[in-house]
C-alpha cells in the first residue's frame, strides 16, 4: 500500500510504499530506482515507461488509444463488437520486430482493456481498466487488473486507486523526487 505521484513535466513515476515495508520506487528515463532509507538499493535499466503510464495517458487525454496515436504504431484492423471497438495495433512493416501486435478495446472512448501478444501471436499480458470516475474533468479508472502469463499460468495483480488528486500542490517535492546520489 502506498501512493503514486506523477507530474507530466518531470516524467517521473514515484511510488512511495508504506506497507509491508517503507520504500520508494522511482521510474525515470530508462532507469527504475529502489530506494530504502534514502539510499539507492538497486537500479535497473528499463524501457522509458512514464509516457505510457496510466497517469501520463490520462493527463494527456490519450488513455483511450494507450498513447499509440503519437507513436510509429499503425492501426492494422478495427472491428466492432456490440458497443465495443477493438483496434489491432502493429509496428510498421520496416521497423525491427521487438514485440507482437497489441489490441485495445474501448467503449464510449474509454479504454476497457489492452492485450499484448508475442511475435507468435500468443497472449503475454492483459490489462483491464474499470470503475472510471471523473476527477477534475478527466476520466480516471479506479481499478486496473493486470494478468501476466508466465509458463502458461495467469498471474493476477489488481490495483485500486483512491483519493486521486489532480494539480496537488501540497507534496510538490515528491513529484520531482531527487534520487539519492543524483543531485
Amino acid at each position: 500500500m502506498g501512493k503514486f505521484y506523477y507530474d507530466r513535466n518531470y516524467k517521473k513515476l514515484v511510488y512511495v510504499n508504506n506497507f509491508p515495508k517503507k520504500e520508494v520506487w522511482v521510474s525515470k528515463d530508462t532507469s527504475v530506482y529502489h530506494i530504502v532509507n534514502n539510499k539507492v538499493i538497486d537500479r535497473q535499466s528499463a524501457p522509458p515507461v512514464a509516457e505510457f503510464s496510466m497517469f501520463h495517458l490520462v493527463l494527456n487525454s490519450q488513455l483511450s488509444n494507450y498513447g499509440f496515436k503519437n507513436t510509429a504504431m499503425i492501426i492494422e484492423k478495427v472491428e466492432k463488437q456490440d458497443n465495443m471497438v477493438i483496434t489491432t495495433w502493429a509496428l510498421p512493416p520496416k521497423a525491427p520486430k521487438l514485440f507482437g501486435k497489441i489490441k485495445t478495446s474501448t467503449t464510449n472512448n474509454k479504454l476497457n482493456g489492452i492485450v499484448f501478444l508475442n511475435m507468435e501471436g500468443k497472449v503475454i499480458k492483459k490489462q483491464f481498466f474499470n470503475d472510471y470516475r471523473n476527477i477534475g474533468g478527466l476520466e480516471f479508472p479506479h481499478e486496473v487488473v493486470d494478468i501476466i502469463y508466465i509458463n502458461d499460468k495467469e498471474n493476477y495483480q489488481v490495483t485500486t486507486y483512491k483519493n486521486i488528486q489532480i494539480d496537488d500542490l501540497t507534496e510538490g517535492n515528491i513529484y520531482n523526487y531527487t534520487i539519492p546520489g543524483n543531485k
